[in-house]
């Protein structure tokens, strides 16, 4: 299976450059789309020195997202926000459980480059989040089929929370996969912002969307 990754920025060169600077597989990633919303600070520069794609938007997430998946070519469709980074393995491991037709949405558990211990707790957190309520981040690089996009009509450009009502919507045709493998976020913008400001919003986002909670299975890869 062919995947794309469609990262969404708004000036993120920086944390765009670390980002892809981890997808130099050419034998797993067939696409790297940016769409790029806005930018003054030369991301779609960066983009194009690592042999990204580039797609111009305004800087408003549900489009972004909807024109990127819309761009690709690919069986697969990976969401992944620029500063994020995944390994190899992780992005093999990715391609693989789509192979299961049952899979409609893959997730990655959450882990960061830091000894915090108020980091550790958190990702824990997206853990127990996504296995207890079915309920992924979207800063679990959010992985889905692109036929399935296709046949949904794609992704609301007006809604903010466009990731958990991808998750919603497509657990009604499939299993939500749990993926070994972490997506490794950058600490900083959660230690400026306070970790435990990030687990509140977090928990209080989770509990809101509890009440639309659909059937569906989850399966630990």
């Amino acid at each position: 299976m062919s995947l794309s990754f469609v990262i969404p920025t708004v000036n993120d060169a920086p944390a765009l450059a670390r980002t892809l600077r981890c997808l130099h597989w050419k034998d797993v990633v067939e696409e790297l789309l940016v769409v790029d919303g806005d930018s003054s600070d030369g991301t779609a520069a960066v983009a194009r020195r690592f042999g990204a794609q580039v797609v111009n938007t305004s800087p408003v997430r549900g489009r972004q997202l909807d024109f990127g998946w819309r761009e690709a070519r690919t069986d697969l469709v990976c969401f992944l926000y620029p500063g994020f980074c995944l390994t190899e393995r992780a992005v093999r491991g990715l391609v693989s459980v789509f192979e299961d037709p049952r899979t409609a949405v893959a997730a990655f558990r959450v882990g960061f480059r830091s000894r915090d211990p108020g980091l550790a707790r958190l990702s824990f957190w997206y853990m127990v989040r996504t296995v207890l309520f079915g309920m992924p981040s979207g800063l679990q690089a959010l992985t889905v089929r692109r036929r399935d996009l296709e046949r949904l009509g794609g992704i609301p450009h007006w809604r903010e929370d466009n990731d958990l009502y991808l998750v919603r919507t497509l657990r009604r045709r499939g299993a939500l996969r749990l993926l070994d493998e972490f997506v490794y976020l950058p600490p900083e913008p959660f230690l400026e912002r306070g970790v435990g400001n990030a687990f509140r919003d977090d928990l209080r986002e989770a509990l809101a969307w509890r009440r639309y909670r659909v059937p569906g299975y989850l399966h630990e890869s």
